[in-house]
């Protein structure tokens, strides 16, 4: 197993195509089975709500057709009360009386073709005349059990003197016929006693028509309830593999509710239903919840097959692309390597605008430096000795310098131009300052040093410089480094006011606390970021002779102060982004280290 893998990974590593197309691969694979998931998601739920919203408007329309048909039935059931002739002959025991009742019985079972028999009994005495299909002729008989009968009694304490009756009532639910009757009193509206009890029982080729308005029912169960949840009509397998009674009663607890999610022996239904607003009878509709998922599930391997398609386009972008970029990279690494082998020549230009194009530019200009400084060295060889000699007979007299500096002082005067005349008495001012004799100098004298090194910068920044002092007259006389303000107002100068193009305030200020001295000095430039202050101090805090290089002055500041106060004196510098710059120097009034104090020093 680790081999193929080392392979794997040391293809990849070893060139820098095979790592973009690997990376960019990864990234637009993870992309399209996001994607692809997301989709799969969504289109199962919206397969989901397209599913119940279709069905909730389908089921309500078939419901409105089987209010009309029960409609249908309960009208049929009443006719024989408006003909006066077979309502007077139920009360009669007369032949021909009797006769036209059995013929009237006919011509109802006979009015429609979803007949399969007609009752009639009438309680006076007893008697029931049947016609059905299954006969030829008429049957009466004498049946007094029938005011027992359940289906009976809830007809005569209904308000609409009938009741359904349904075929899992009279053979349960293993009959194989699909039938149901209806029943209905006919009473005497003088004295409300009844007079006979028709049954019609229907056969199921009407309803089965009505319910094949409901789509798609190859799986699924399609089950009408009456009011108190009595099966009337139910068509498919699932109705015997689930608690009935509970789901029914879940519909009754939450009557606001039209569909609802059921599991039953760890399988999933969808469970539509609805209410008749005549009779109240529940339509409900089972639907096994595998079968919408199929149904987003072949929707979602049409959305993986076509994501597998743009992945792979994208792949051979990728490659393409890659092999575009790396191409200019490997003449630029050929051409390193012949360098690293001592062949300093130039690469061909390589066009455009990016970081790879920018880099050929920037390396043809080193090449042309390094060969630059290759020849300048072998001249320098040749002109050295030349220029030992004439440093040796090239002793400048610092007196010349001054010299010449007061002429041109003084031909500034003549022509009126104080403003040089100034700049130049500044600097010759600075220049002894420099060179003369000393280590230690007074905190006055470095602040006139200061102000001289000021009045040349402002002649080059104008009034974007401003140098404030704010120093006790008590300060004034201590001794301090040569140098030392100068140069911490130097490092503000060029840290803080050449970094910004705003005006830059440089406050110079000092204290005496708890008999120590505190200088500080101060810009509102546009302050050091952290990552670059702990470089700062990391360099400043590094033990060791002060070298030549970026922030030296500093340096040169810290062991200056070490040498002459030793761990009296302590250095900080602080700073924020868009803060300034803040550094504190505090050391101890009159304690210089011993061996400055000495004559030796």
């Amino acid at each position: 197993m680790k081999l193929p893998f080392t392979r794997f990974t040391t293809f990849i590593s070893y060139r820098l195509r095979n790592q973009l197309i690997f990376a960019f691969s990864g990234i637009v694979l993870f992309i399209v089975l996001l994607l692809t998931l997301l989709s799969y998601t969504q289109m199962t739920r919206m397969i989901e709500q397209q599913f119940l919203l279709a069905n909730k408007e389908n089921i309500k329309l078939v419901n409105q057709n089987l209010d009309t048909y029960l409609k249908q039935i309960e009208e049929l059931s009443v006719s024989p009360r408006k003909d006066e002739q077979f309502m007077n002959s139920l009360l009669s025991e007369e032949y021909l009386p009797q006769q036209y009742v059995q013929n009237q019985m006919k011509n109802l079972f006979y009015s429609r073709d979803d007949i399969e028999e007609v009752s009639l009994y009438t309680p006076n005495n007893h008697k029931q005349f049947i016609v059905s299909r299954s006969l030829i002729n008429t049957i009466h008989s004498i049946n007094p059990h029938i005011p027992k009968e359940a289906w009976y009694q809830e007809a005569i304490q209904s308000k609409s003197f009938s009741s359904l009756q349904s075929r899992y009532e009279t053979r349960g639910k293993d009959s194989g016929a699909l039938f149901f009757t209806f029943h209905r009193i006919l009473i005497n509206i003088a004295d409300k006693r009844p007079l006979a009890a028709l049954s019609i029982t229907f056969n199921v080729s009407r309803l089965n028509k009505i319910i094949e308005g409901i789509p798609d029912q190859t799986k699924d169960s399609i089950g009408i309830f009456s009011m108190d949840n009595r099966p009337f009509y139910l068509k498919g397998e699932q109705w015997g593999q689930i608690d009935l009674a509970g789901m029914l009663q879940t519909f009754a607890a939450q009557p606001s509710m039209d569909s609802i999610e059921w599991k039953e022996a760890n399988k999933g239904y969808f469970v539509i239903h609805n209410i008749s607003p005549l009779t109240k009878w529940k339509l409900v509709r089972l639907t096994p919840t595998d079968v919408v998922n199929g149904r987003a599930q072949e929707a979602g391997l049409v959305n993986l097959v076509i994501g597998c398609g743009l992945l792979l386009i994208f792949i051979l972008i990728v490659m393409l692309v890659s092999g575009i970029i790396t191409r200019r990279l490997k003449r630029f690494s050929q051409t390193i390597d012949q360098l690293g082998e001592g062949q300093l020549r130039s690469i061909e230009q390589i066009d455009g605008q990016d970081e790879i194009s920018h880099l050929s530019r920037k390396f043809n200009q080193m090449v042309g430096r390094i060969n630059e400084l290759i020849l300048e060295k072998y001249e320098m060889k040749i002109s050295e000795r030349n220029a030992q000699l004439k440093a040796l007979e090239a002793q400048i007299n610092p007196h010349f310098l001054y010299n010449a500096l007061q002429a041109i002082s003084t031909k500034a005067i003549l022509h009126g131009r104080n403003d040089i005349h100034d700049m130049v008495e500044a600097l010759a001012s600075t220049m002894r300052y420099c060179i003369q004799d000393g280590y230690q100098v007074s905190v006055a004298d470095e602040l006139e040093h200061v102000m001289y090194y000021t009045m040349l910068q402002k002649a080059r920044f104008g009034s974007r410089l401003q140098v404030v002092c704010n120093l006790p007259d008590s300060l004034h006389s201590i001794r301090i480094p040569k140098m030392l303000l100068q140069m911490l107002v130097e490092n503000s100068i060029k840290h803080g006011l050449e970094q910004s193009f705003h005006p830059v305030v440089i406050s110079i200020c000092g204290k005496v606390e708890y008999g120590n001295a505190v200088l500080s000095v101060s810009d509102n430039g546009p302050g050091i970021t952290p990552e670059r202050m702990k470089v700062i101090r990391a360099h400043i805090e590094d033990i060791g002779e002060p070298r030549f290089g970026e922030h030296i002055g500093l340096k040169n500041i810290v062991t200056r102060l070490k040498l002459m106060y030793g761990d009296q004196a302590q250095f900080s510098m602080e700073s924020k982004p868009g803060e300034g710059v803040h550094v504190t120097i505090t050391f101890k009034l009159g304690k210089e280290a011993a061996y400055v104090q000495g004559a030796h020093h």
